[in-house]
C-alpha cells in the first residue's frame, strides 16, 4: 500500500487545524497558515500522483495565499518591532562580546540587559496580541 491516503488524511487534518486557529482568533490565530501551508503541500503531492490538475492548480494558489498569510499575522508584526527587538539583541551581543574580552566597561549592566530583553519580549507580545485581535 502506498502512502498516499496518510498524506490525504494529513492534509485534511492540517486544513482543518488551520481553519479552527484562525476561527479562534487568539494570539496563535496566524499558525493556522502555516498550517495550511502543511496541509497544501499534502494537496498539491496527492494531487500531483492522482492526476488532479484542478486541485492541484486550486492548491498551488492556495499555497501562495497561506504564504502572503503567514507574511501578513506571522513575519510582518516582527519586522515591524524589530528595532525594539534588535536593541534588546544589541544588548545581549555587547553584553556576550564583553565578556568574550574580558572588557567590563563596556559591559551593560545586569539591569541594563534586564530592561532591554522585558523590552524585546513586550514588543513581541504586544504584535502578537494585537494580530490576533485581543485588547
Amino acid at each position: 500500500m502506498n502512502g498516499l491516503p496518510y498524506i490525504e488524511l494529513s492534509a485534511a487534518f492540517f486544513g482543518v487545524l488551520g481553519t479552527l486557529l484562525l476561527a479562534g482568533r487568539s494570539r496563535f490565530a496566524g499558525w493556522g497558515f502555516v498550517a495550511y501551508l502543511v496541509s497544501n503541500a499534502g494537496w498539491l503531492f496527492f494531487s500531483a500522483e492522482r492526476g488532479l490538475w484542478a486541485l492541484f492548480a486550486q492548491q498551488a494558489v492556495f499555497t501562495l495565499v497561506s504564504g502572503y498569510g503567514v507574511w501578513t499575522w506571522l513575519l510582518r508584526p516582527l519586522e515591524a518591532q524589530g528595532g525594539e527587538v534588535l536593541t534588546a539583541l544589541q544588548a545581549l551581543h555587547a553584553n556576550m562580546l564583553a565578556q568574550d574580552l574580558e572588557i567590563q566597561a563596556d559591559r551593560p549592566t545586569e539591569a541594563e540587559y534586564l530592561a532591554c530583553m522585558e523590552a524585546a519580549r513586550v514588543a513581541i507580545d504586544k504584535a502578537a496580541w494585537q494580530k490576533g485581535g485581543a485588547a
